[in-house]
């Protein structure tokens, strides 16, 4: 997997936030009494999640967050036959 974030102080109170993350995983062995699943990917895990950001601060300590997430599509099952779709 590889993951990647920013931190940026746009103005003052205002910093935005983000983060990426490819996540590549997959069974380098596993097998049951009915099937072999070597090779696929890991269930419940997406390949690609981002997070947003946006922070608003004041200095009284009231503050305000805007977010923005997302996940992608991912495997139901060790035999990856079903898929959850990306939100």
């Amino acid at each position: 997997g590889l993951e990647a974030g920013l931190s940026a102080g746009l103005s003052r109170g205002l910093t935005l936030y983000a983060t990426y993350t490819y996540s590549d995983f997959q069974y380098k062995s596993y097998q049951t009494a009915t099937a072999n699943f070597a090779g696929n990917a890991l269930p419940g895990v997406p390949r690609h999640t981002a997070y947003g950001e946006l922070r608003y601060v004041r200095p009284g300590g009231l503050f305000l967050v805007a977010m923005l997430r997302h996940a992608g599509q991912l495997y139901a099952d060790d035999a990856n036959a079903n898929t959850s779709p990306a939100y």
